[in-house]
């Protein structure tokens, strides 16, 4: 009996690490299938480093490329090393072109799937994560959700597959990595920052970096930040803003630093003392609300509406003048602990266990 894990992101690197930790309490053989998605040393590497994580029993080393052609190599890939590999379970994490490779190579496989963060939606198909995770819903055959209304979307959908809330792996990573406060001051002091006296910034979703306009408008909600800003730019965006002739227009802003992606351990200090975090990211939404730092979100929707339900994040999109009432005036609120839900690595290798054991 054994487990496979299909993982290809950062965001999924991160959630493996509990998980692992987990599978190895309960002696759960578990191996894991790098679809290489995202494949540089910043971006993947350093996170099997910094998390201590399982080395991969076979890398796919897929890299970049258009959403349909990347995950063709990605189904190409993990249906041979599915092949190789003979789990007796398969999972996929989140809502990447890789959690979507994965999962149709398992499902026409034959191979049970489980499906970490299952039930999360937008409501907008024209975002390529919401189509990536609502496809992945409908083929797998157990679903670890990690909220209430995650759960209420799989029942209305009619989502036939067995369903358990489970909590949200990324808290438990949250816990167990942010350092502790002399760690945060030293980081801080590398980068020559002060806590509460700087704005974090992060920018990769394809639906933004990769539109010329929304991009050009984000470049110009930004130039209006008048105080210190970090923006770790992702590969992705700095190649689009290179594509766009928007790179100079960025750098006007001379309260932006852009820096390379950084380490996990640094990311969640940045995320922990940031006055306001401005991003486009799901993940990092989840870790300010959890961390109890303001954040803006540079798109249309979200899949974490109960955050937005909160008062923890608010949704600013494209729009300016949003944008600066976010940055001066809107009221942010915590109070809801909700999703703050520790245990959700034990509780997926528990049902992990069971399922096994019914297999």
């Amino acid at each position: 009996m054994s487990v496979v894990s299909i993982v290809g992101a950062r965001p999924q690197y991160i959630k493996l690490a509990p998980l692992h930790s987990e599978l190895q309490k309960l002696k759960i053989k578990h191996q894991v299938i790098n679809t290489g998605q995202h494949y540089d040393y910043r971006m993947a590497g350093v996170f099997f480093e910094d998390l201590q994580l399982p080395k991969p029993n076979i890398d796919l080393e897929v890299g970049s490329d258009e959403a349909g052609i990347m995950t063709a190599k990605i189904l190409r890939g993990c249906t041979k090393a599915l092949r190789k590999l003979k789990p007796t379970l398969a999972i996929v994490y989140g809502d990447t072109n890789s959690t979507l490779g994965g999962a149709l190579a398992a499902a026409q496989a034959g191979i049970p799937l489980v499906h970490v963060e299952a039930g999360l939606r937008c409501h907008d198909m024209r975002v390529a994560e919401e189509l990536n995770r609502a496809i992945t819903d409908r083929v797998s055959n157990y679903l670890m959700a990690p909220t209430d209304d995650a759960i209420k979307n799989l029942k209305s959908e009619g989502i036939t597959g067995r369903i358990w809330k489970t909590g949200d792996l990324l808290y438990d990573v949250v816990r167990r990595s942010l350092p502790p406060e002399a760690k945060q001051r030293e980081i801080l002091t590398d980068l020559g920052l002060i806590s509460q006296k700087f704005i974090l910034i992060t920018l990769h979703r394809s639906d933004s970096v990769d539109d010329r306009e929304k991009l050009s408008r984000l470049v110009q909600m930004l130039a209006q930040i008048g105080e210190p800003a970090l923006f770790p730019i992702h590969p992705r965006t700095a190649k689009r803003l290179r594509h766009f002739g928007l790179t100079k227009k960025l750098h006007m802003n001379k309260n932006i630093r852009v820096c390379q992606p950084t380490g996990y351990h640094e990311m969640l200090s940045l995320a922990a003392n940031a006055r306001v975090i401005a991003t486009d990211s799901g993940g990092l939404q989840r870790e300010a609300y959890f961390l109890k730092t303001p954040c803006l979100l540079l798109r249309e929707v979200t899949e974490w509406v109960e955050i937005v339900k909160s008062r923890g994040s608010m949704v600013v999109g494209f729009d300016l003048q949003r944008f600066k009432r976010g940055m001066h005036k809107q009221r942010f609120n915590f109070s809801n602990r909700s999703l703050c839900l520790a245990g959700a690595s034990h509780r997926i290798a528990r049902h992990l266990a069971d399922i096994l054991t019914g297999l």
